[in-house]
């Protein structure tokens, strides 16, 4: 390596090369063998000295009737130090061979790999310039979400977006590298243009999200809606396209849910992923260019419960890389295609980089480079104290931390448990724990995606969501794992997010671009649904908390279609309104997630936690964000007593070069 943490790095993330490689006259036996002790995973290496040694002796007598008798105890030392010092010996090799760069007549070594950016906090959405020399990027400093840039080998990160207060996103190079497309929520959103250097900055759409260029250059395929995680998304996203040369009007080229779109080399297909509506399968897919003919339906390139977003084209549009968890962990993942019309021509085979997690990928131009984010995030459960006046006493207090996922979060009535949910994986599965920390439980197990879970007032069972029906809908479930049991059968828009009112006779939940009221009768079973009202044309109520009565739902005004919030509001369920917007609330665009702490509010929104106070018409930032730890939700206990789950997102940038290269 280039230096000692280098080294270490590859050590610990990169594998050396085959013994076949290295040395030929190697036996495939052996080779496996060594291979077997250089496993990075522990569970899949050898458990002891007593295995190797019986996996030497078979292979000692695999050649011959020797096999059948037991080798001295001396030669199976022998055997034993013998294979030790092979394994050994290629890895010292492989490690000098990439320090010194030693010229023999071994092959050249494999791909390198180099970490491009290490800033404090996460960086994303990675870009790479057709020729591979400038990357571009996504980076959140001082709570404003901007687009950077760094040239690959340079250590000086540049903001191209400094003069803008909201948040920049999905940058995307133009097939010459002179122009960089970004989306924006700036100057009232929409897609934008700027020169490589960030000069020259133009409006090109006043909506959408994720813009991709077709090979000439002259317009853009984008989405409505834009990737925050590929795990979690309830709205509908169609694509468009547009020329960038001004004059022309945005033109839909396909209404049904479609986001990330690429287009291929040759102009023929865009790539995207999906989430069908009423479904929970996230695939990639391919249209024409030019849109669909009618009658003709997109084109399946991935049919499985594998996450499969992000889709790159090989250069040559043979290929279409992506990222998957299909083996367990979100990686890279390839799959031969021809370009004409969309259709698989083989198997999804791995490409796996030397990443915890893949967060988001580019290629080159010629394909030999892949800019790829590696993230690693850990997440907390802290508990906060607050004074009569709805301040903060005292630090966050750490409760339990873990690398177990905990995306939608709640505390039992009496604060005794917690309930979460594990999306990221295979499985999106419900747990449940003590509030301190102990008696870690799962309650579902098995490959639907169960989300969300929010406790009943009783503090006996969890609401959640899930498609284990084929489709989202509200499901409960008893705190012990008993009695899993599905509440609504809807055949129009999915429900996500229960919330359970205080007395136990409603649920409102969210649909994604619409809210509803659903009211139980005494045995927890549905007996209607009402639609909560718009609060201005374009926009619903998101809902965020039940007050301590039951009597007023606090919701978020959700302006479509990337839902930032632009203000809140109280729902009555008794008369089926809502509030004017609440006073006094100053929004940072992302404030989905809260409790009420007696008469007064807290919530997490994109610069921190936050306490108002309606009936005052003030809010308090009383929890500024700091580096890379952000809190994703918080419930409140009592009088002074609020939980919240806290993310700490570490994510960087790295390159992977393939050896042709290198000079």
């Amino acid at each position: 390596g280039d230096s000692a943490a280098d080294t270490m790095s590859a050590i610990l993330k990169e594998d050396p090369p085959e013994l076949s490689v290295t040395n030929q006259s190697v036996s495939p036996g052996l080779e496996r063998i060594v291979r077997h002790c250089l496993e990075k995973n522990p569970q899949q290496r050898f458990h002891s000295a007593h295995d190797l040694a019986f996996d030497i002796e078979a292979l000692s007598g695999s050649s011959g009737q020797a096999a059948i008798a037991r080798p001295p105890r001396r030669l199976r030392a022998i055997a034993l130090l013998l294979a030790l010092g092979l394994a050994a010996g290629a890895s010292l090799a492989f490690f000098l061979m990439r320090g010194r760069g030693q010229a023999g007549s071994a092959p050249a070594p494999g791909p390198t790999f180099k970490r491009l950016t290490n800033l404090s906090g996460a960086e994303n959405s990675p870009a790479l310039s057709p020729d591979g020399q400038a990357l571009v990027f996504v980076h959140r400093t001082n709570n404003q979400t901007h687009v950077w840039s760094q040239r690959v080998g340079g250590h000086k990160p540049i903001d191209l977006t400094p003069e803008c207060d909201r948040t920049t996103y999905s940058p995307a190079f133009s097939p010459d590298g002179s122009l960089i497309a970004f989306s924006s929520r700036c100057a009232e959103g929409g897609i934008f243009i700027m020169g490589a250097s960030g000069e020259n900055v133009r409006r090109v759409t006043a909506f959408g999200a994720e813009p991709a260029w077709s090979p000439d250059g002259r317009e853009l395929v984008f989405s409505t809606e834009p990737v925050v995680k590929p795990y979690a998304r309830m709205g509908t996203s169609a694509l468009w396209r547009v020329a960038i040369g001004g004059g022309g009007e945005p033109r839909e080229l396909y209404a049904a849910d479609a986001i990330q779109p690429r287009v291929s080399p040759h102009a023929l297909r865009i790539a995207f992923w999906a989430l069908p509506i009423g479904g929970s399968q996230r695939d990639i897919w391919t249209i024409p260019y030019k849109g669909l003919a009618p009658g003709e339906k997109p084109v399946a390139v991935t049919q499985d419960p594998a996450v499969d977003w992000n889709p790159v084209w090989a250069p040559d549009g043979k290929a279409l890389y992506f990222l998957s968890n299909r083996d367990g962990a979100m990686n890279l993942w390839k799959v031969p295609i021809d370009e004409a019309s969309g259709k698989p021509i083989g198997p999804p085979a791995p490409e796996r980089l030397p990443a915890r997690e893949v967060g988001g990928f580019d290629l080159s131009r010629d394909g030999h480079r892949v800019a790829y984010v590696d993230r690693e995030v850990t997440y907390a459960v802290d508990r906060l104290k607050f004074d009569s006046d709805g301040r903060l006493v005292g630090d966050p207090e750490e409760i339990y931390t873990s690398s177990q996922e905990m995306t939608e979060f709640d505390v039992s009535p009496d604060s005794t448990l917690f309930a979460f949910d594990s999306q990221g994986g295979v499985q999106d599965d419900i747990w449940i724990e003590q509030s301190d920390g102990k008696g870690l439980r799962q309650l579902t197990d098995d490959t639907f995606r169960d989300r969300h879970p929010f406790f009943s007032p009783d503090g006996r069972r969890l609401a959640f969501h899930s498609d284990r029906s084929g489709r989202y809908e509200i499901w409960t479930i008893a705190t012990d794992g008993s009695g899993l049991t599905q509440l609504t059968k809807t055949a129009g828009e999915n429900f996500f997010e229960p919330l359970w009112s205080p007395d136990g006779r409603h649920l409102v939940i969210n649909g994604g671009r619409t809210s509803s009221l659903l009211t139980l009768d005494e045995r927890g079973a549905l007996t209607s649904t009402q639609r909560l009202p718009e609060p201005a044309p374009r926009t619903f109520a998101h809902p965020i908390a039940w007050s301590i009565d039951g009597k007023r739902l606090l919701a978020a005004i959700a302006a479509l279609p990337d839902r930032e919030t632009v203000g809140m509001v109280f729902y009555s369920p008794e008369t089926n309104t809502l509030s004017d917007p609440i006073r006094g609330i100053h929004t940072a665009g992302a404030a989905r997630r809260g409790a009420f702490l007696e008469s007064r509010i807290v919530f997490v929104d994109a610069d921190g936690v936050h306490v108002a106070d309606p009936g005052a018409g003030t809010d308090r930032l009383v929890l500024p964000y700091a580096g890379a730890s952000r809190y994703s939700n918080v419930k409140c206990r009592g009088v002074n007593t609020c939980y919240g789950v806290r993310a700490s997102d570490n994510a960087d940038i790295w390159m992977r070069t393939a050896e042709e290269t290198k000079r």
